[in-house]
């Protein structure tokens, strides 16, 4: 998913902030920024859960059913949604990515400023992508090197262009990829987002976004009957759907910036609020899935998760009660939030996506062990290949 941005380096963000503020801002400022990372810890937890442990602890309405009307209405449909971390991703990723401009340490103002952006953006993306992709298109080959089919899929992956097309939309090399590749055209569609922005303000591109991403996926789900999974998800979830979660992170982005978040016991009752918010997006989903409603009001599931992931966010990054902070900015949090791009990307990749039919329950600690070990390898290797150990496993909380 850059966020993933959702894999943007919040260190040097950091460090550049507090070089400007007063010593008391600056200190502030890096213990909200931990924040950050501590949410991409939890998203990134989330999703692995959703793929390999969700069936063995919560299974589909799991236990508890309770009925309002003909709705099912249960607390753990929070727990049988754990993809709803890539939702917080996208969100997080328009905050991360907008940051360094709204505080005006960076600017993007000439195509100078483009391409340095750009720039940044590939060094940060590319080298662990290319990496994974030539491992994973190897080991789950099922097509000759030499044939239209295979170089076709080669160019498709390589360019991110897979996400555009309805057969490849959920890549069988590695079905998590389209997030990623959501969040590459996010990126490259960021300068003129920010240039828009600046000239008429985040207000009238949050509203024209909300709406637009709307349409489109209310479009998608209007397609669904004799659609592929994967063209229906291209038109529902590909960066054009998914664009409003991008643009909901620069709107808090600028809220943070301007110091407008809630303090005390307000950003408890505003973490609080969000879960509730979230919940009611996963009971939405789950009768949908149940087909208690028409598979239509999913559309509409996005925004709802939208405002509980605001106002989870708004309050974790306010100054709330310090019990709460430490929710979010423990210190396991921040790192697993840190390695979240070398997590998400390997976590389903070749082999071991949709687990081995041999597999139980006993086997995924295992995974997840290897799957920890191996994140580690390319988040020190690839990731930050100039950095020391020191600096990227033991630098949390500070």
């Amino acid at each position: 998913m850059e966020s993933p941005a959702l894999f943007t380096d919040l260190t040097a963000t950091a460090a550049e902030s507090a070089a400007r503020a007063a010593p008391r801002d600056a200190s502030r400022s890096a213990a909200r920024l931990a924040v950050i990372n501590g949410l991409r810890g939890w998203a990134i937890m989330a999703v692995i859960y959703q793929h390999y442990l969700n069936e063995y602890l919560t299974p589909f309405f799991f236990l508890e059913r309770a009925r309002l009307g003909p709705f099912l209405v249960t607390h753990l449909s929070l727990l049988t949604n754990g993809w709803f971390g890539v939702n917080l991703f996208f969100i997080l990723s328009g905050f991360v990515l907008a940051l360094p401009y709204e505080q005006q340490i960076r600017a993007l103002e000439s195509r100078a400023d483009t391409l340095a952006f750009y720039a940044r953006r590939a060094r940060r993306l590319l080298p662990l992508y290319y990496f994974v992709l030539l491992v994973t298109m190897f080991a789950a080959m099922s097509a000759k090197l030499w044939s239209l089919d295979f170089l076709r899929e080669v160019a498709l992956m390589t360019s991110f262009g897979f996400v555009f097309d309805g057969k490849m939309f959920l890549p069988r090399y590695n079905i998590v990829l389209w997030s990623l590749a959501n969040e590459f055209w996010f990126a490259v569609a960021f300068p003129l987002l920010w240039l828009v922005r600046r000239r008429v303000g985040i207000g009238p591109v949050l509203v024209v976004g909300l709406i637009g991403a709307f349409a489109m996926r209310l479009y998608g789900a209007a397609s669904w009957e004799g659609s592929q999974m994967a063209e229906l998800l291209m038109r529902k979830d590909g960066p054009a759907g998914r664009i409003d979660d991008f643009l909901v992170g620069m709107a808090v982005c600028q809220l943070f910036v301007r110091k407008k978040l809630p303090s005390g016991a307000l950003a408890l009752v505003c973490v609080v609020l969000g879960l509730g918010f979230v919940m009611l997006g996963a009971n939405l989903w789950d009768n949908v899935r149940l087909d208690h409603l028409p598979y239509e009001a999913c559309a509409l599931v996005n925004n709802i998760l939208q405002v509980g992931f605001v106002l989870v966010l708004l309050g974790a990054l306010g100054d709330g009660p310090r019990l709460l902070r430490k929710l979010f900015a423990a210190w396991p949090l921040q790192l697993l939030g840190a390695m979240c791009y070398s997590l998400y990307i390997w976590h389903m990749a070749g082999p071991v996506q949709r687990r081995a039919p041999w597999w139980d329950v006993w086997d995924v600690p295992v995974y997840i062990v290897l799957l920890l070990l191996l994140a580690a390898l390319t988040y020190r290797f690839i990731e930050f290949p100039k950095k020391t150990w020191g600096d990227l496993f033991s630098g949390f909380p500070r």
